[in-house]
């Protein structure tokens, strides 16, 4: 009988691919020092995930009163509610800047100025034996040099590898995990560990890391400790050394308290803050449980903001939204997260970035993910400097709005 109530596995998949290629389809067819816990503090120890594909679903009520979509309809019923919305339905709404970096992605989701003008003959070159290369146009390429402000294009090789990679793994069904080692870490070196981010940027795994401590979590509506969750990727901020003092003097200010600059005592977190999130999924599996995870995960990390700005007066109101990736095999999407009134938690969705199933898709995801990072150094890094250290920053560091081949652009996502 309990199977007869809810849809089969298989038919979910089938549901949730329709509509995702629905969204698809509209978007082509709109062409250091480290800080230790406290020794008072001991860490319980962390579970590791696993990447294998998920476990089958048990038959009875209690299992399926957690599906991942009734979770989320809980979690909006929390004191502290987590809520899900859509760009489009809440334009008027979003945060300050967001509708600027939104812009930004649906610009490079549909291919515009992806590529340096600098790998036009290279590329030219190769689409004469090589199909792959061969449906990139002219307006793939940026004419006006700003491309490279934010970080190299690569190479057409080193694209077409991980193209090969992510075929692999697609074809011979590899887990998660296999994922997230061979292609999407491909891909984030590929956008980052470079000299415009050398020291100031960086990505790491963080599959272990575990909300901490766990009061970060919001109750549910009896009252009662959420659930737990954790993500699998996430883009940091390298502090300098005027930042690691700064942390040194927030431990000593908080002796009862763990140090760290995040919702977690996962030692690399303990002073990276970290200004992206990513969730990953194999193709075609849990889009609903990749947003609950970032749900929980991201309205802990904005309790923790407002613990570490209060020491300081800073308005909770002006804390900044926090750009989130979702990535599903091949497909790679950009969400945010921002925080409401009373405590509220906002998860915006969805939109398409690229896939690495094309060449001209891990352009796109590659340029993206330069300008995420850059937006964590710009904007971020200087918002949390002042308000979540108390640091005094010079004039020529302060926040400010980045959005790089964001002009003319803005029109078009509400079309």
């Amino acid at each position: 009988m309990a199977a007869a109530r809810s849809a089969s596995p298989t038919k979910r998949r089938r549901q949730m691919d329709s509509a995702d290629k629905d969204d698809y389809v509209d978007l082509e067819m709109t062409s250091h020092d480290s800080l230790q816990p406290s020794k008072a503090v001991v860490s319980p120890p962390m579970s590791i995930r696993s990447g294998s594909p998920s476990k089958p679903i048990k038959s009875g009520a209690s299992e399926r009163s957690k599906s991942p979509t009734k979770r989320m309809g809980q979690m909006s019923l929390r004191p502290r509610p987590t809520v899900l919305k859509y760009f489009y339905d809440h334009m008027m709404a979003l945060p300050e800047g967001l509708p600027e970096m939104l812009s930004t992605v649906v610009r490079y989701g549909r291919g515009y100025g992806v590529i340096a003008e600098s790998r036009k003959a290279s590329i030219s070159s190769l689409s004469v034996d090589d199909p792959s290369f061969k449906g990139i146009g002219e307006s793939a390429f940026d004419h006006e040099e700003m491309r490279d402000s934010l970080g190299p294009s690569p190479t057409p090789d080193a694209v077409a590898k991980i193209v090969k990679l992510a075929s692999k793994a697609e074809m011979d069904g590899h887990s998660e995990a296999h994922w997230n080692c061979r292609v999407h870490n491909a891909v984030l070196d590929l956008a980052i560990h470079n000299e415009h981010y050398q020291d100031r940027v960086d990505w790491m795994n963080c599959t272990t890391a575990e909300i901490q401590p766990k009061s970060l979590i919001s109750l549910d509506h009896t009252g009662k400790p959420g659930e737990a969750k954790t993500i699998d990727l996430a883009i940091c901020i390298e502090p300098d050394t005027v930042a690691i003092e700064a942390m040194r003097a927030m431990a000593a200010r908080h002796p009862d308290m763990t140090a760290s600059v995040n919702h977690s005592w996962h030692t690399p977190l303990l002073t990276r803050p970290i200004g992206i999130n990513i969730e990953t999924k194999r193709t075609g599996d849990g889009w609903d449980t990749a947003v609950v995870q970032l749900g929980i995960w991201v309205a802990a990390q904005f309790v923790k903001l407002e613990q570490l700005i209060h020491d300081f007066d800073a308005d909770p109101n002006q804390i900044p939204f926090l750009p989130i990736v979702v990535v599903q095999g091949h497909e790679w999407y950009f969400l945010a997260a921002s925080r409401g009134d009373f405590g509220q938690t906002n998860i915006w969705s969805k939109r398409f970035i690229g896939s690495t199933s094309d060449t001209l898709g891990v352009y796109q995801i590659v340029v993206t993910i330069q300008y995420l990072a850059r937006w964590a150094d710009t904007v971020y890094r200087p918002w949390f400097y002042t308000n979540a250290l108390g640091m005094q920053l010079p004039q020529t560091e302060a926040p400010a709005a980045a959005s790089p081949g964001a002009s003319g652009a803005a029109a078009s996502i509400t079309q």
